[in-house]
């Protein structure tokens, strides 16, 4: 009597519960149509011409997603250094996801977007070492959201990371980035 008296109050509790929602996640077609704008802020140290120089580097990123896989990235770098603020022309790119393509700017490369699990993942290679941009989508009661980071990869973990600069002409080296910090909104059209 006591071990159904348990089963029947455990079965209670658990009818009494609020119910759990799964929450699943944000598809691409969910994305068709929509302009995400993201800023991403870090301190660096830049080797440019043999000198070390520390800077605050800005990134501007608009995706405008769709139709279907499709999509249309524009990047604005400013970069905040012993000269003053210094901002780079729009860098601007069409992509198919899971398509990889050619980039021209920063000194060329291959570029490629990837999505998964509510994740698009932009990876790019510049002469040296690389680039991996994550912008994670979720639903919320008011619609969409999204939180982006980024850092930069090395080849077999060492190595320099150099490409042409976003902002003037020449090479650069990143010898160090450390994150500031990052924003990421959705506008639905």
């Amino acid at each position: 009597w006591n071990r159904m008296k348990i089963h029947g109050l455990a079965l209670g509790l658990t009818l009494a519960s609020p119910p759990v929602l799964a929450q699943s996640p944000v598809t691409l077609q969910e994305l068709d149509g929509v302009r995400i704008t993201a800023r991403v802020v870090r301190a660096q140290v830049i080797r440019r011409e043999g000198r070390d120089v520390p800077t605050r580097y800005e990134s501007d990123i608009k995706l405008v997603m769709g139709p279907g896989n499709g999509l249309q990235q524009h990047v604005e770098a400013t970069v905040h250094g012993p000269l003053g603020p210094r901002k780079g022309r729009t860098m601007s790119s069409s992509h198919k996801i899971e398509l990889p393509g050619e980039l021209r700017g920063r000194g060329g490369g291959q570029g490629l977007f990837v999505f998964e699990n509510g994740t698009l993942t932009f990876l790019r290679t510049f002469k040296s070492g690389a680039l991996i941009r994550k912008f994670e989508f979720k639903s919320a009661g008011s619609g969409l959201t999204c939180a982006m980071t980024e850092t930069f990869a090395r080849e077999n973990g060492t190595g320099a990371i150099t490409m042409d600069s976003a902002v003037g002409v020449g090479q650069v080296t990143i010898v160090s980035w450390k994150p500031v910090s990052s924003t990421c909104k959705i506008e639905v059209k």
